[in-house]
């Protein structure tokens, strides 16, 4: 029988369900052609808006709440984590707007996709939190888009970090390729929390 969740597991499981919804505006946003990367940056400012709010409605709920299912600093710590994916989503897409380049180098596109993933995997994570034997299926699978997205973060400073190369698009590309790996630590994070969570549970 599935287990019911509690008002704030369910909260954080609608918080986390935008993490796919912004790894895919950030996708779509490598790919897009110059001119239109402004409209997809704003649809992906729009998400960061409704994880804002969801955020800052938790953070009350677990603040007013006298007890909570979980430990409070291990809550706070997830909600950190899931903060700062949307808030460096939202910062590159709009450097990446103000950058104005022509093309994002594939590898870059590749890794984002790879993000992707571990996003999609980290919401699957959610429901299994009073259930950590099941949750290490999910960390499998993560684990598999980070390591693939480590080797493409690799191959591409490989690729730009070359004698003839343009320091400043070079500089530029980095700073896309960092948040990608940023936001991939930010989000297994995340998880490791639930995790912890779902540790203590059991």
């Amino acid at each position: 029988m599935k287990r019911k969740l509690s008002d704030i597991e369910k909260t954080i499981l609608e918080l986390a369900e935008l993490l796919p919804l912004a790894s895919s505006a950030f996708v779509e946003l490598l790919r897009a052609s110059r001119e239109s990367r402004s409209d997809v940056a704003k649809r992906l400012h729009e998400v960061e808006d409704k994880a804002d709010d969801i955020h800052d409605g938790l953070i009350g709920k677990v603040s007013a709440t006298f007890i909570t299912p979980y430990d409070r600093e291990d809550l706070y710590v997830m909600l950190a984590s899931l903060d700062d994916v949307f808030d460096r989503f939202d910062d590159t897409a709009k450097l990446i707007v103000a950058f104005d380049v022509e093309t994002i180098p594939p590898k870059l596109v590749e890794a984002a996709v790879e993000l992707e993933g571990m996003c999609e995997a980290a919401v699957k994570s959610v429901p299994l939190i009073k259930e950590s034997r099941k949750m290490s299926t999910v960390r499998g699978e993560m684990k598999k888009h980070e390591h693939r997205l480590d080797d493409l973060y690799c191959a591409f400073l490989v690729e730009a970090l070359v004698p003839d190369a343009d320091p400043i698009n070079t500089l530029r590309m980095k700073i896309v390729a960092d948040t990608i790996e940023e936001v991939a630590a930010e989000v297994e994070s995340f998880v490791r929390s639930l995790r912890v969570m779902a540790i203590k549970e059991t």
